[in-house]
């Protein structure tokens, strides 16, 4: 009941899993096609804006337009990682700050993957944040994965 108040709804896979009814994983491999068809559903629903996604592979974007956004997850060294906590609110920081300052959604979804590798740093929600332009340079460095 509350979708039609909200502008950009921000969840994880199993989120839109449950809200959807629409499962998002195949084989333990995310389903973009599924991801898509729960997006949609969501927009019909009453989002007004965007229905984004976030992953361990990386993110997805569905606007009104129509357009399926996607972007990889930054390659983080398992060694690298201290925690997980956090990252999902990283990701909504890095991705809503974009938003905030008029970028295009997929470099939103950008700077969300890339707060989100670099919270794995730090062991509490947000010990591994940086500033977004050494976050940025050191997801360069460290690449991103293909899978999307």
């Amino acid at each position: 009941p509350a979708l039609p108040q909200v502008d950009c709804c921000i969840l994880n896979e199993f989120e839109l899993e449950r809200t959807s009814g629409i499962a998002t994983r195949k084989d333990d491999a995310i389903d973009l096609a599924a991801v898509e068809a729960a997006s949609r559903r969501l927009l019909e629903a009453g989002v007004r804006e965007w229905v984004v996604v976030h992953f361990p592979e990386g993110a997805t974007a569905l606007g009104y337009d129509g357009v399926f956004h996607r972007q990889n997850s930054v390659l983080v060294p398992q060694e690298a990682i201290v925690s997980t906590v956090g990252a999902g609110d990283a990701f909504a920081a890095g991705l809503l700050y974009g938003l905030h300052e008029g970028c295009p959604i997929g470099e939103s979804l950008r700077y969300g993957v890339v707060a989100a590798a670099s919270c794995l740093s730090g062991a509490a929600a947000s010990d591994g944040l940086l500033p977004l332009p050494v976050m940025m340079e050191r997801a360069q460095a460290n690449g991103f994965h293909t899978a999307l």
